[in-house]
């Protein structure tokens, strides 16, 4: 009977859940779901990911994590992101804003482990926009879709993550200014 989130999600730093959306200023304010097999594509699966997100406004670095699970420094990389992002990497000129998907099951990979996808209308902000990100297991292909149409393929050089033990988090990381100043529902 509800969406879930007010059943497993513990709300850090004044998140709050508000008919049944999780609310979030835009600093580091996000849901901790923990960790479980549910969250983890498993070796041999596909998944299909997907979000609703609500942007007010894009923080100042232009990073806002809206779904994490794992991923540590270079090199012991494992898991899986997903965020609203204007470089693939802090190294690299910004363009328009656009979805992130970094996914690796490798430790001491090398670039590049993640890509943008850029939809063509922009993102809006104060709109509802949905975001849904199939796994494919047999070729290690990522195809994003961004309000209900296709934004391409690309393929996870170092191989999809395969789980781990690490906590699922929504709408932030922990890591200040990393987090959504809007809304998620499920």
């Amino acid at each position: 009977s509800g969406d879930g989130l007010e059943d497993y999600a513990v709300l850090q730093n004044g998140a709050t859940l508000v008919d049944g959306e999780l609310v979030l200023d835009g600093t580091d304010q996000y849901g901790l779901l923990g960790d479980s097999d549910d969250y983890d594509r498993l070796a041999g699966e596909d998944v299909t990911m997907h979000l609703w997100f609500y942007a007010n406004s894009f923080t100042d670095n232009n990073r806002m994590t809206l779904m994490r699970k794992g991923v540590t420094g270079h090199p012991d990389w494992d898991g899986y992101i997903i965020e609203i992002r204007d470089t693939s990497h802090d190294n690299f000129a910004g363009g328009d804003m656009g979805i992130k998907i970094f996914s690796t099951d490798s430790v001491g990979g090398v670039a590049p482990n993640n890509t943008i996808f850029r939809p063509s209308e922009g993102i809006s902000l104060n709109k509802w926009h949905h975001i849904a990100v199939t796994m494919k297991d047999s070729n290690d292909q990522i195809e994003v879709y961004f309000d209900g149409q296709s934004l391409g393929t690309w393929t996870a050089v170092q191989g999809l993550s395969h789980g781990n033990e690490f906590d699922l988090t929504l709408g932030g990381d922990g890591v200040s200014g990393r987090s959504l100043d809007g809304k998620m529902k499920k």
